[in-house]
This record gives C-alpha cells, sequence and structure tokens, in this order.
C-alpha cells in the first residue's frame, strides 16, 4: 500500500519551495560541487578572459584541456556533454581565426584542447560497439569515405596542410559513435548544448560592448570585417536548436526567466549580422512556437496561443533592438578604430540596419548574387573534374575576393563554400555527397518514427533550422562544428542513462 505522502512516481510530495528555501538548495548543491569541477569552470572562465582581451596563445589550448577533464566530472554532463559546453562556448571561425598559436606550422585553438581531451577521456567510457542504428552505419560509412578521400587528396598531390585541416573536421563526426557506444545520457548532451549556447551569447554581448582591446576578439573582428561590429562565428549554429528548446519551453510554460532567456539568444544571433543566421534563427523560434502549440493544442486555449505568441514575438523585437544598440554602443566606444577597407575609410555603425534589411548596396540581393552564388558555381567546376569520387581532402576552390587581417588559407582559395553539400561533393565526388546528405537527414526520419518522443517536440523545428543553414553557410564542413552536429545526429537515439523513480 502508497503511503498518503507518496505520489504515483514513489517519491515524495512535498511542498512548492519558498525562495528561501531554493537558495538554500542552491548553496547545498554548490558545496557539493567537486574540486575538479571548480577547476574546469574556471578554465573555461580564464579562457574566456584570454579570448576578449588577448590573441590565441598555447595557454589557450592548455585551458581546453583543463575545462573538459574539470567539467566532465559533473555527474549531469559528462566527458562529450562537457566537451561540446566548452567548445561552443569560445568563438572560433572567421574573425575568432586570425593570428592563431601555431605547433609545427600548425594553427591551434582553444577547442583543439578540447576535442583531444574529449576523445582521449571517451574512449575508456566505450559500453558496446554496435551498428545496430541506422545513425551509426551512416557515420560509419560517411567516414570510411573519408578514408578514401584522404588517400585520393595525397593521390592529387594536395598540400598536407589542408588535408590535414580536412581530415579534422571530417573525423569529428565520428564523436557520435563514441556517443551512442559511451551510452551518453542525451539530457545531459543538451544541457552541454544550452549552457554552452548561453555562455557564448553572454560572451559575444560582451565583446561588442567592451573596448576592443589589441589583439582580441573585437579587434581582430572589427579588422576581419573592415571596421564593421559584426561577430559572425561558426559557434552561431548551436544558437538555433537552444532558440528552439526556449521557444517550446515559452509555448507551453511561459516566464519571464525563459523570454529574458530567448532575448539572450536571439541577441547573439543579430550580433552576427548576417541575414541568413537571422532569418534561421528567427524562422526556428516561429516554427518551433507552431510545432509546440500544434502538439500542446489539447492543453492550451485560442487566448494563450494568442498571449503567448505575443510574448514571443515581443521578445524577438526587443532583441534585434537591444542587439543593433549594443552595436551603436560597442561602435561609439570604439570610434578611433576604423580600418579601411578597400574603397576607403569604412564606417564602423552604417552599414548595419542595412545589411539586415538588405539594403545596403554591399548587401543587397544583387550582391549575393555576384558573391556567394559565384562561389557555388566554382564548386561546381571543381566537382565536374571529378564527379563519382570527388578530388580529395585537401581540396580548395578558387574565391576572388578576401577579408581583412590574416588569412590561414591560400591567397584566393577556400577548403570549402558556404554550402556543406557542395563542400563534400568537391572532396569526395556524389558518392560522399550522397552518403552525408542521408546521414544530415537521418533524425528526421527517426522522429518520424516516434512522434511520441518528447525529444521530438523541440528537436524537429531544431533540426530544420540547421539543415537550413547548412545550405547557405560553411559550419558543418569546417572547423568544430561537426564535433556538436555529431552529438545532435545522434541525440534521438541516445536515452537517459540516470533512470528515474518507478511507479509504486
Amino acid at each position: 500500500m502508497v503511503s498518503p505522502s507518496v505520489g504515483r512516481t514513489g517519491t515524495q510530495d512535498v511542498r512548492p519551495e519558498g525562495s528561501q528555501q531554493r537558495l538554500q538548495r542552491r548553496a547545498l548543491e554548490l558545496r557539493a560541487v567537486s574540486p575538479a569541477v571548480w577547476a574546469g569552470a574556471l578554465a573555461l572562465l580564464a579562457a574566456i578572459a584570454l579570448t576578449i582581451t588577448v590573441q590565441p596563445t598555447m595557454l589557450s589550448v592548455a585551458l581546453g584541456v583543463v575545462a573538459v577533464v574539470g567539467l566532465s566530472r559533473e555527474p549531469r554532463l559528462g566527458v562529450l556533454p562537457a566537451a561540446l559546453l566548452a567548445l561552443i562556448a569560445i568563438p572560433y571561425g572567421r574573425a575568432a581565426d586570425n593570428d592563431l598559436a601555431e605547433l609545427a606550422g600548425i594553427p591551434l585553438r582553444f577547442q583543439d584542447g578540447v576535442v583531444v581531451a574529449a576523445g582521449l577521456l571517451a574512449l575508456p567510457a566505450l559500453r558496446h560497439v554496435t551498428w545496430r542504428t541506422g545513425i551509426s552505419r551512416l557515420i560509419g560509412l560517411f567516414l570510411v569515405v573519408g578514408v578514401g578521400a584522404v588517400v585520393i587528396g595525397l593521390v592529387e598531390g594536395n598540400p598536407w596542410r589542408d588535408v590535414l585541416r580536412d581530415v579534422r573536421w571530417w573525423a569529428l563526426y565520428g564523436f557520435g559513435l563514441l556517443a551512442l557506444w559511451g551510452g551518453v545520457d542525451r539530457r545531459a548532451v543538451v544541457r552541454g548544448l544550452l549552457l554552452g549556447a548561453t555562455v557564448y551569447a553572454t560572451v559575444l554581448l560582451l565583446v561588442t560592448v567592451l573596448p576592443a582591446f589589441a589583439g582580441g576578439l573585437e579587434s581582430r573582428a572589427l579588422t576581419y570585417d573592415w571596421g564593421r561590429v559584426r561577430l559572425q562565428f561558426s559557434n552561431s549554429i548551436f544558437l538555433i536548436p537552444a532558440m528552439a528548446y526556449v521557444a517550446t519551453r515559452l509555448t507551453f510554460r511561459p516566464n519571464p526567466r525563459d523570454a529574458a532567456w530567448l532575448g539572450l539568444l536571439s541577441v547573439a544571433i543579430v550580433l552576427s549580422v548576417t541575414r541568413m543566421s537571422i532569418v534561421f534563427g528567427i524562422g526556428t523560434v516561429g516554427v518551433a512556437f507552431v510545432w509546440a502549440a500544434w502538439r500542446y493544442r489539447n492543453a492550451l486555449g485560442l487566448g494563450d496561443v494568442v498571449v503567448r505568441g505575443t510574448l514571443v514575438v515581443a521578445t524577438l523585437v526587443v532583441a534585434t533592438v537591444v542587439a543593433v544598440g549594443a552595436i551603436l554602443v560597442g561602435s561609439s566606444v570604439n570610434v578611433a578604430f576604423t580600418p579601411q577597407g578597400p574603397g576607403g575609410p569604412t564606417d564602423a555603425t552604417g552599414d548595419v540596419m542595412g545589411r539586415i534589411l538588405f539594403q545596403d548596396p554591399n548587401s543587397s540581393v544583387t550582391a549575393i548574387e555576384a558573391g556567394r552564388f559565384v562561389t557555388y558555381r566554382s564548386a561546381v567546376s571543381v566537382i565536374r573534374q571529378a564527379p563519382i569520387i570527388g578530388s580529395g581532402l585537401g581540396t580548395l576552390v578558387p574565391i576572388d575576393f578576401t577579408f581583412g587581417g590574416s588569412r590561414p588559407n591560400t591567397p584566393g582559395m577556400q577548403p570549402g563554400v558556404d554550402d556543406a553539400y557542395l563542400t563534400v561533393a568537391m572532396k569526395s565526388g556524389v558518392v560522399g555527397a550522397l552518403v552525408y546528405a542521408l546521414m544530415m537527414a537521418w533524425p528526421l526520419w527517426a522522429i518520424a518514427r516516434r512522434r511520441r518522443d518528447r525529444l521530438a517536440w523541440w528537436f524537429l523545428p531544431a533540426w530544420l533550422g540547421v539543415l537550413g543553414l547548412s545550405l547557405t553557410q560553411s559550419f558543418a564542413t569546417t572547423g568544430y562544428g561537426p564535433f556538436g552536429l555529431a552529438l545532435l545526429l545522434v541525440l534521438i537515439d541516445l536515452r537517459p542513462t540516470i533512470r528515474r523513480p518507478v511507479a509504486a
């Protein structure tokens, strides 16, 4: 017989906590945190401070190792979710790749320390190596195609540094297998994603309003984009699934904290001043709201939908205003730092709204046709040279435009274009592109088969946003984006490893 003080779940019923009780509970939780976790958190904070204020050094790489080793001791995270948190938190890509530390001529970043530590710590935790799931077979096949592409690249005489760069991002998809075989808790992955995206958004806001320290992140960003305050980094893709998650929470159970949370993430998207990121970010929030409202239709009335929809729209509008205001404040602080572009002095604030609204001459639809689409045609020309098996890893594509600052790539050439599928096809042909497309489409198939899975309530719009942006950005085939994408690819195939109390 069940005691009156015990509910149907077998756990004791308690009254809602008061504010004082909540503070006391959190204080006890903080005291219970191990020294190793504190060390990891401090290492991450130190890396953030260094990223904002000075150019990268080998110290940042070491801090990446310490951050993962320490944070992985947090029971609610574990190794791979802790690495996901750390990897997302520190900006990488584009301007963040200027003036990197080098070892034997190879550029290294904070994220390299994160990935190395994650791989070494995850291997001993492997439990069952199995190819039973469809996504594990697709990832495995993609890695096999990559091995063939390495051989082709070396035979073709592609520079070893370019081959190594492609090997890194291609191999990072293998972390999806480590998550499956290591029994990673899906809730821990989501927790790492949300924490990392929130820290990253906070970092971008701080970078925008603080002075541009010589050698610091904002100074490099201003140099990269000829004086424009434009904080576009590869991490921004992970804001999209986080925004979908929070928008779903707001739809079902709105509260001021989640509205502020969504606002912060939206501010970070706008700070990129990148139209496609903004469009897909806001679009994902809209799809997440509609999808959640439909899924919760039996619990929500029409009035609830209208009120909560108004809250979501108001949050996005306020976030846009805050982001533009932050850019204007940051530009005023750094008014003396206005690098000259090809056409002369550049106003650090002049093209922010024009770029977002497609009104700036350099950011119009016509300019996109003359810029990005030209690179797509260049990629197609490379693909035609070896359409079936590709030209191998390390293949470059001619790009006739440049950015400010120092660039790690061969002048006039890039390792890929802003389309993941064209980039993969250049290096591994139609065969590799088909495998990659099937791999990226797998989460949609898995969601369709498991419609009742609670994860599908927010992950469907999140993954649709990721897929859409993979057609117009390079995050999926460059840098460290594949690490996080690999964990998201297998997310719906992961299961909670910490069992909840069963019914009495």
